[in-house]
């Protein structure tokens, strides 16, 4: 499309990809060409949820413009409009999750994440194997690449919940729903040492597990033992 000939010279031709943090390694370097060298007045805009999971190379060719996060009101009417049945609770718990983006959230709530929350959070209080680990760990094996994206999204989350908790760094005013009182409350049982292992692993290991197609269960047994 950026190299096809207009029929007029001066045609603007705009490209959007939503998300190019879903380009895989191979995709990434094949769009570096087009990226260092773009015809005349086109103008490719990437967006991107979280700019660590590019290539530097990716990186280092664009202009990086940041926006904001919504704010709780702005979350809520437009959640609201996408999910037609939720209650309060969990759409304070969501807002908080994704700090503030209903995307994210829309796709949490649809693939059902939250019902394993309880769960989540009974395995992050033990770093040895049991009977929930063993569970959690099948249910999760069962999940499609894009969900289990979305699901380590929340554990991440948790995490850095969890570690905010710890250090006495978080905003008490923004925090509102019940599961964030969860995760308060088991932020006693687990070590800031243990929080910081788990988050390194995650980050350490997500991209390799999603570009060589790694085995999902194995790659939580590791992380809940770590």
């Amino acid at each position: 499309f950026i190299y096809d000939t207009s029929f007029t010279d001066n045609l603007m031709k705009i490209v959007i990809i939503d998300s190019v943090d879903d380009l895989n390694l191979n995709s990434a370097n094949s769009f570096l060409k087009t990226l260092e060298e773009p015809n005349e007045n086109t103008f490719i805009f990437l967006i991107s949820h979280q700019l660590s999971s590019l290539l530097p190379t990716v990186r280092s060719r664009c202009l990086k413009v940041k926006f904001d996060s919504h704010n709780f009101s702005n979350f809520s009417n437009i959640l609201s409009k996408l999910i037609k049945e939720i209650d309060s609770d969990e759409m304070k718990f969501l807002f908080e999750l994704t700090t503030g983006s209903p995307g994210i959230a829309h796709h949490i709530y649809d693939d059902n994440i939250l019902d394993i929350f309880d769960l989540t959070l009974k395995c992050l209080i033990f770093d040895e194997m049991n009977n929930d680990n063993i569970e959690l760990t099948n249910i999760l094996s069962k999940f499609d690449k894009e969900k289990f994206k979305n699901y380590l999204f929340i554990l991440k989350t948790i995490l850095i919940l969890l570690n905010k908790i710890k250090m006495n760094s978080y905003d008490s005013n923004r925090y509102l729903s019940n599961n964030f009182n969860k995760i308060k409350l088991i932020s006693s049982q687990i070590s800031i040492k243990n929080i910081i292992n788990r988050l390194n692993f995650i980050t350490n290991n997500e991209k390799d597990l999603f570009t060589f197609n790694l085995d999902k269960k194995i790659f939580m047994l590791r992380f809940l033992t770590s």
